[in-house]
């Protein structure tokens, strides 16, 4: 299988801060082709730290196959000179007919 990918970010230095983007295909050699993509924003300081939206496909999908996206947001920000954290939820969507896959994470980052 061979996957080909085109991601690239640009940084605004507004309330935007930055824009991230990104565009995959596959093409295996057995089976249809895929794709995948993803874009995701950065803001400036809101309070202490950064908000992150983001939104792509839920992996690589075939044109036969229904598109299902995964959102997430999240808030990162530094605690002090040696700790950061991040807190944020995500939404991946389901088309088992089961509920769509929803969540929440905190990580802490230690730099010494």
């Amino acid at each position: 299988t061979t996957y080909w990918g085109l991601n690239g970010y640009y940084t605004l230095g507004a309330a935007i801060d930055s824009v991230s983007v990104g565009y995959e295909f596959g093409d295996p050699s057995t089976g249809d082709d895929t794709t995948n993509w993803f874009a995701g924003v950065t803001t400036d300081e809101v309070g202490p730290g950064v908000i992150n939206l983001g939104v792509g496909t839920v992996g690589h999908t075939t044109s036969a196959a229904t598109e299902l996206l995964l959102y997430e947001v999240s808030y990162g920000w530094d605690i002090n000179d040696s700790m950061s954290a991040t807190a944020g939820a995500f939404i991946e969507e389901r088309d088992s007919g089961d509920d769509d896959l929803t969540g929440v994470a905190l990580t802490t980052t230690f730099s010494f």
